[in-house]
């Protein structure tokens, strides 16, 4: 039961952070303007603007969660494998797109996360 905590804890906590990492800059307030000047301006003659093509809106992106193992593989009976159920977990839960890569020697983590980060 322990570790079933432990494991939610860190799968909240990693999609917390993703969540974070993928949000966008905070608004801003536009500046005040200054008092209205006492006499109104003169108007001048406009052309009407033109009417611009509308466009659909763009298609909602897919999140995508990458799990690079460590050289026990996602099998491990540990870490590796109780992460991976998390993920597949919150794939059924919250349609995220999940995929592993494991890693068969120390040295194969920096290419994993790499290819990743390209992908």
């Amino acid at each position: 039961m322990n570790k079933r905590i432990s494991l939610l804890f860190v799968f909240m906590l990693i999609f917390a952070l993703a969540l974070t990492a993928c949000g966008g800059a905070p608004a801003t307030e536009a500046p005040k303007e200054a008092a209205a000047p006492t006499e109104a301006p003169k108007a001048e003659p406009t052309e009407a603007p033109k009417a611009e093509p509308t466009e659909a809106p763009a298609a909602e992106k897919t999140f995508r969660v990458g799990q690079v193992t460590d050289v026990g593989g996602i099998n491990d009976a540990s870490f590796n494998q109780l992460a991976w159920q998390g993920m597949q977990d919150a794939e059924l839960d919250f349609g995220v797109e999940v995929n592993f890569l494991e890693s068969q020697q120390q040295t194969d983590y920096e290419k994993n996360i790499q290819q990743f980060i390209e992908e």
